[in-house]
C-alpha cells in the first residue's frame, strides 16, 4: 500500500501534467512561446511553440541560446546582446522586436518579453520570457504607413487646400497647402478647431459653411468666397461611418485666374455683341440642327422680334420664314445647308416673312466656322435685306424687256403683217372659189395655218414679256428650231443652214420657251457677225450614262468669239458687252432650260465663233406625227349640256356657234356669279350639266378659279376646263392640282376644242 505522502506525490504530479500540456495548448494558439535561461547553470529551456516559432524541432533540437542566436538575423543580433545585458545589470524587464531566418530562408518578425526572476533559493538568476509571432501585424503596419506615406504624398501634391474635420469641426486631415494657408505648421493644425486658428470672423464663415455641408440633404456644398484679391471655390461633404455622419471633407480651389479669365471673356464677348449690334445687316450663327446660337440685332429687326424676345435656340426657319420645316424641304436652295455639306462660302437668295407678313427679300452669305480638327460645327450667316433692291431690278427687268421688246417691234409687225396678208388672202380666195368646195377647203387650210403662226408669234412675245411657268406638252423641235430662227433671223444679214436629223426623238416642253430660248440664242450668234455671216444649227439624239434619252441642240456662229474672262458670266443676269443689250437673254435662255430639266453650256474662243450646246430630256414614248394638211374635221354629232363663262362677247359667241356645229348644248355665262346661279340652277333640276368651261380672268368679277371653288361647294363632283390666254398663271400650268381635269389654251381651234370636249364627254 502506498502511504498518505505518495498519494499526495502522484496527484500533485497529474496535476501538473494537466497544467503543463494546458500551457503548451494555449501557447499554441495564441503563437506564444516561453523560454528560461540559469545564469548560474547556463541550462536552458524552450517551450514547444517557441521551437514551433523559430522553425526548429524539439525532437531533434536542444534548447541552446547560441542555437537560438544562430537564426537571428544579423542586423538584429547587436540591438539583442544589449538589451539583454541591461536587463541583467538593471533587472528591468524588456520588450524588443526582431528578426529570424527560418531554414527556408523567409524571414519572421518576433517580438519577445523578458525579465530576471528568482529561483527556489531566491537568487535573481533566472533570464525568463515569452515570444510571439508578429510578422503578419508588421507586414499590416508596414502597409499602413506605406498607404498613409502615399495618402499624405497625395494630399500634400495637391495644389488645392484639402482638409477633414470631425464632427466637433476639429481638423483630423490637413495637407501642405491647407498648412501653407493657414501659415502654421501640421503639427499645430491637427486636433484644433478654425477659432483656435483664424480671426473669429474666418473662423464663423467656415463653421457657417461646415454646418450646412453636415446638415443638407444631399451632404454637399458649393460656396464662393473672396479673401482680399483672392477667389476660391469651397466644395464641401459629409464624411459618413456606417451611416452616421462622422465629419465634413473639404476641397478649396483659387478659381481667381479661371474668374479672371471668364471676366475678360465676357468683356470681349461683350465688346463683340457691341461691334455686331451696331452694324446694320443680320448677322446669326446656327449650328448643324439649324438652331441660333447668337443673333444681333439688325437680324431681330429683319424678321420684327423685339429684342427682348427669346430667339436663342430656335430653329433660323421658324423665324426668318415663319415655317416647321427646313426651308431645303420645301425645294429651296439654302446656304447654312450647303455649308454643312461642303464647308466653303455659299450665297442665296431667300423670301423672309416677318410677324406682320410682310415679304422680304434676303441675301445670305453662310460661311463654316469650323473647330481644330477642321469639322464644320456652326455657319454664321450675313443677312442682307435686298428688298428694295430686289424691286428695283424688277422694275430694270420689266422696263429693259419693254425696250427689248420695243427693239423687236419693227421685225414683229413685218412678219405679223405677212401672215396676216396670208389670212385675208386665202379667205378672199375661198369666197370667190365658193362654187368650187376642195379649193374653198384648202384656202381655208392655209389660212389656218397662218393664224397658227400668228398665234405662236404673239405666244413666244408674251413669254419674253411675262415669264411665266413651262406648260408642257411632247412635240417635234425640228418646226419648233426652224420657225425661231427664221424668226430671229429675219431682217439680218446672216443665213442658216439646218442640220436636223429627221428621226429626232420628241420631247416633252413649252414650245413657246424653247423657240424663245433658240430665238435668243441665233439672236447673240448674228449679233456677233455684224459683216453677216452664217449660223449653223445641228439637232441629234443621245443616250447619257445616267440621265437615259436626252435631244441635243448645236448653235455655232463664227464670229468674234468670247474672251476667256467673260465666258463664266455670260449666263448671268444684266451682264452684257453690247451697248444696247439688256443682259436679260441668255439669263432668260438659262432659266427655261434649267426649268425643263435641261443643261445649256457655251464653248467659245476669242475670233473663232461660239457654240452653245443645248441638251433637253427626251420622252421615252412618242405620239404620232399630226398630219401637215388636216381633212375636213369629223363632225359626227355628240350631245352635251355645257356652261361656258368668258367675260368677252366674241369669244362666247365663236363658241356657241363652235360648240353648237359640234352637237353640243351650251349655255353662257359673261361673269363667275352668273355661271354660279345657272350652274346651281341647273345641279337642282333634272338637267345638270356635263361640265363647264371657265375663263381664268375676268375683268372686274369673279374669276375661274374662285368659281371652281363655289361650284364645288354646291358640287364635289363637278366637272371643269380652266381656258386662258396665257400661262403664266400656275392655275394653268398646274391645272389638275386646282381641281379642273382639262386645260384649253386661247385661241384654241375647233379641232382643238372638239377634243377636249371628247376627252370631257368619254
Amino acid at each position: 500500500m502506498k502511504n498518505k505522502k505518495d498519494s499526495d506525490d502522484l496527484n500533485q504530479e497529474g496535476i501538473n501534467q494537466v497544467l503543463a500540456r494546458r500551457l503548451t495548448e494555449s501557447q499554441r494558439i495564441a503563437h506564444i512561446g516561453s523560454w528560461e535561461h540559469n545564469l548560474e547553470t547556463n541550462e536552458t529551456f524552450f517551450s514547444e511553440e517557441f521551437f514551433r516559432l523559430c522553425g526548429l524541432d524539439s525532437e531533434k533540437d536542444s534548447a541552446d541560446f547560441e542555437l537560438f542566436f544562430s537564426i537571428l538575423h544579423s542586423e538584429d543580433q547587436p540591438l539583442l546582446k544589449k538589451t539583454i545585458a541591461e536587463t541583467l545589470q538593471s533587472h528591468k524587464p524588456f520588450n524588443i522586436d526582431y528578426r529570424i531566418i527560418l531554414k527556408d530562408g523567409s524571414i519572421r518578425y518576433i517580438r519577445s518579453l523578458g525579465e530576471i526572476i528568482p529561483d527556489s533559493a531566491g537568487n535573481l538568476v533566472i533570464l525568463s520570457g515569452t515570444s510571439q509571432d508578429i510578422t503578419d501585424r508588421k507586414k499590416a503596419e508596414e502597409t499602413m504607413k506605406r498607404t498613409e506615406s502615399l495618402y499624405r504624398s497625395f494630399i500634400d501634391s495637391m495644389k488645392d487646400v484639402a482638409f477633414l474635420k470631425d464632427d466637433k469641426l476639429r481638423y483630423l486631415i490637413a495637407n501642405r497647402a491647407t498648412c501653407d494657408f493657414l501659415g502654421l505648421p501640421v503639427e499645430e493644425v491637427l486636433g484644433k478647431t478654425d477659432f483656435d486658428l483664424m480671426h473669429e470672423d474666418a473662423a464663423n464663415a467656415c463653421r457657417k459653411t461646415d454646418i450646412k455641408a453636415l446638415t443638407s440633404s444631399n451632404g454637399i456644398f458649393v460656396d464662393e468666397e473672396s479673401f482680399g484679391d483672392t477667389i476660391f471655390e469651397t466644395r464641401k461633404f459629409q464624411i459618413r461611418l456606417a451611416d452616421n455622419v462622422f465629419g465634413v471633407g473639404a476641397y478649396i480651389t483659387d478659381v481667381t485666374a479661371r474668374k479672371r479669365s471668364e471676366e475678360k471673356l465676357q468683356e470681349s464677348e461683350e465688346y463683340t455683341r457691341n461691334i455686331l449690334d451696331t452694324v446694320d445687316v443680320g448677322l446669326i450663327v446656327v449650328d448643324r440642327d439649324y438652331r441660333i446660337i447668337t443673333a444681333n440685332n439688325a437680324y431681330r429687326t429683319q424678321i420684327g422680334q423685339q429684342f427682348d424676345d427669346k430667339i436663342i435656340g430656335k430653329h433660323c426657319y421658324e423665324l426668318s420664314h415663319l415655317s416647321r420645316r427646313p426651308c431645303f424641304e420645301a425645294g429651296e436652295e439654302c446656304a447654312v445647308r450647303g455649308v454643312f455639306e461642303d464647308g466653303v462660302l455659299h450665297t442665296t437668295v431667300h423670301k423672309h416673312i416677318n410677324r406682320d407678313g410682310k415679304i422680304q427679300y434676303m441675301e445670305t452669305k453662310a460661311f463654316p466656322n469650323k473647330d481644330k480638327a477642321g469639322n464644320v460645327t456652326s455657319a454664321i450667316a450675313v443677312i442682307h435685306n435686298i428688298t428694295e433692291r430686289h424691286l428695283l431690278e424688277a422694275e430694270q427687268l420689266r422696263t429693259q424687256k419693254l425696250e427689248a421688246i420695243g427693239t423687236l417691234a419693227g421685225g414683229i409687225a413685218h412678219d405679223f403683217n405677212n401672215l396676216l396678208q396670208g389670212v385675208f388672202g386665202y379667205i378672199s380666195m375661198a369666197k370667190i372659189k365658193s362654187s368650187q368646195p376642195e379649193e374653198v377647203i384648202r384656202n381655208l387650210e392655209q389660212a389656218e395655218k397662218a393664224l397658227s403662226l400668228s398665234v405662236n408669234l404673239t405666244t413666244q412675245l408674251l413669254t419674253f414679256a411675262k415669264g411665266g411657268n413651262p406648260v408642257k406638252k411632247k412635240i417635234y423641235l425640228q418646226p419648233v428650231i426652224e420657225n425661231a430662227t427664221k424668226f430671229a433671223l429675219s431682217g439680218s444679214r446672216c443665213d442658216y443652214l439646218l442640220h436636223l436629223d429627221p428621226n429626232l426623238w420628241q420631247a416633252e416642253v413649252d414650245e413657246g420657251q424653247i423657240a424663245q430660248v433658240i430665238q435668243n440664242i441665233v439672236l447673240n450668234a448674228s449679233e456677233a457677225m455684224p459683216e453677216g455671216g452664217v449660223v449653223d444649227i445641228l439637232s441629234e439624239n443621245i443616250t447619257l450614262l445616267h440621265e437615259g434619252r436626252h435631244v441635243r441642240i448645236i448653235i455655232k456662229d463664227s464670229g468674234i468669239g468670247i474672251p476667256e474672262a467673260y465666258r463664266s458670266k455670260v449666263f448671268d443676269p444684266y451682264f452684257t458687252t453690247k451697248q444696247k443689250g439688256s443682259g436679260l437673254g441668255l439669263a432668260t435662255s438659262y432659266s427655261i432650260v434649267k426649268n425643263h430639266g435641261g443643261s445649256i453650256k457655251v464653248e467659245a474662243s476669242q475670233n473663232n465663233g461660239t457654240s452653245f450646246i443645248i441638251t433637253l430630256p427626251a420622252c421615252e414614248s412618242e405620239i404620232l406625227k399630226e398630219k401637215t394638211i388636216e381633212s375636213a374635221i369629223d363632225m359626227q354629232k355628240q350631245n352635251g349640256r355645257i356652261l361656258l363663262m368668258d367675260d368677252d362677247t366674241m369669244i362666247r359667241d365663236v363658241a356657241l356657234s363652235m360648240i353648237e356645229l359640234l352637237g353640243h348644248n351650251l349655255e353662257l355665262a359673261s361673269h363667275g356669279e352668273e355661271a354660279i346661279e345657272k350652274y346651281q340652277v341647273a345641279f337642282l333640276s333634272e338637267n345638270p350639266f356635263d361640265f363647264v368651261i371657265l375663263d381664268l380672268t375676268v375683268k372686274g368679277g369673279m374669276g375661274g378659279q374662285e368659281t371652281m371653288l363655289k361650284l364645288q361647294e354646291i358640287d364635289p363632283n363637278v366637272r371643269a376646263v380652266v381656258s386662258s390666254g396665257y400661262s403664266d398663271d400656275p392655275v394653268v400650268s398646274g391645272f389638275p392640282d386646282y381641281g379642273f381635269q382639262g386645260m384649253l389654251n386661247k385661241p384654241y381651234t375647233i379641232k382643238e376644242l372638239k377634243e377636249c370636249l371628247s376627252e370631257m364627254i368619254n
